[in-house]
């Protein structure tokens, strides 16, 4: 996926500009579902486990949280 300036490319290959109520739209749809994984993941990575399933995967379970945040991270220049 290419993107120039102020313009940003879709795989279908359209070209929306970037401040477009599309384009807004989306970026908002994705932050709001991003913060909404994030607060339900928090039950499993902070809380005590209390599902007998997940208690005997947990330190997999952080783990993959832990490291799914950190490439997320990465990703936006977040970190090192």
């Amino acid at each position: 996926m290419g993107s120039s300036k102020g313009k940003s490319t879709y795989a279908t290959g359209a070209v929306v500009p970037a401040r477009s109520w599309v384009a807004v739209s989306l970026w908002w749809m994705m932050l709001l579902t991003c913060v909404a994984i994030g607060i339900y993941a928090t039950q499993y990575f902070v809380l005590p486990v209390r599902d007998e399933h997940f208690e005997r995967y947990i330190v997999p379970l952080r783990l993959h949280i832990a490291g799914g945040a950190g490439a997320l991270l990465r990703a936006n220049g977040l970190s090192r």
